[in-house]
Order: structure tokens, then sequence, then C-alpha cells
């Protein structure tokens, strides 16, 4: 019997609620309603269940170019498009326990590179397009550093986790700090026209 994706997935979603180490195998045989024995059969170690969890992530991220492309198609400009994807990243961080990452970089740094290179591909590709975009559609400034500003967002995003201490994490929700990093980016690239645009938005959302 080989391990179904729905299986996998119900793995990710432990080792992203409660963190990796707090996981047994015991724990997840258990969760899948299967033998200990079978566990093993899968997955010998628990770096080659890491390995497997973590092809599974990326798998499905590059599962969803379809509902990328709805993104952008269904977004009027690029600051548009970049509220759609700060709701959007709002959601999926607020279900990750952060000491997962934390973890897989101490304890897996082999299967956390494989992870952090296709986040980062993947971010950098994603706000280059939107960058271009910006400045194409007259609001972002003309000046603009492409190549510099996206590393300086995939690095934002990337060490998100580390730039938050514990106590604005227990006072303020995901949703909120993510909130607050990204209009403090569009206020940095925005253009007069962009600014405005910006404004009306944030008061239409009432944010």
């Amino acid at each position: 019997m080989q391990i179904s994706i729905e299986q996998l997935e119900k793995i990710s979603q432990m080792l992203i609620r409660y963190g990796i180490r707090n996981i047994s195998m015991e724990d997840i045989a258990k969760e899948l309603g299967i033998s200990k024995k079978t566990i093993y059969k899968w997955f010998p170690s628990k770096e080659i269940m890491i390995e497997k969890v973590i092809d599974s992530m990326i798998s499905q991220v590059q599962s969803y170019k379809n509902c990328d492309e709805d993104v952008e198609n269904n977004s009027e400009n690029a600051i548009d498009v970049i509220f759609n994807v700060m709701a959007k990243i709002g959601e999926m961080i607020s279900k990750i326990n952060p000491i997962f990452f934390w973890e897989l970089n101490k304890y897996y740094p082999v299967q956390a590179k494989k992870l952090n290179d296709f986040r980062k591909n993947h971010i950098r590709e994603k706000y280059y397009t939107n960058l271009k975009r910006g400045i194409d559609e007259g609001i972002y400034r003309g000046n603009i550093n492409i190549e510099i500003v996206s590393q300086i967002l995939i690095t934002g995003i990337m060490n998100f986790d580390e730039t938050i201490n514990e106590e604005t994490l227990n006072n303020y929700s995901i949703k909120d700090i993510l909130k607050e990093k990204y209009l403090f980016y569009l206020h940095a690239i925005v253009n007069d026209k962009g600014r405005e645009y910006l404004q009306n938005k944030i008061k239409m959302l009432e944010l």
C-alpha cells in the first residue's frame, strides 16, 4: 500500500500546526489509522518523511498556477494584486505554527534549503512581475530598481517569523502584521497617482 496524497497532506498539516519535534511517528500512525510498521515502511526515518512533505508542499504551490493567474487577471492593477496576495498569504500563514520553520531550518537543513530555494524563486518571479506591471501602469515609481526591490521583498517574506518578536505576535494577529508590512512596502514604491489609489483603497477596505 502506497501513501496517498490525502494522507501526506494530513501529515503536513500536523507538522505545520504542532511543529516537527512535537509530532512522533506514533502520533502520525494514530492520526492516519494505520500501524507504526506501515509508517516506517513508508518513511524509514523522519528525515525521509520531511523530504516527502516538502516535495508535497512544493507540488501544491505549483498546482496553484491557474489560481495565481486568476488573481493577476481579475485585479484592476498591480496594487490590487498585492492586496489580493496579502489576503491569501495571511490566510495561509495564520495556519502555520512559526516553530515549524524554525525546527525545519535547525534540524533538517537539507530539506529546509530545498523549500527555501523554491520559495525564493517563486516569490522573486511574482514580485518581479508585479513591479514591472505597476511601472507599466504608471502607479509605481518609474525609477525603481526591480532587482533590488524584489530582493528586499523576498528577504522580508522569507524572514517573516524572525523579524517579529514574541510580544508583537502575542498582541497582534499575523494578518495585521502582514498588512503593515505590505502597506509599508507599497507606500515606498508608489508614485503620486499610485498613492492616491492606494489611499482610496485603504479607506474603502477600512484598513
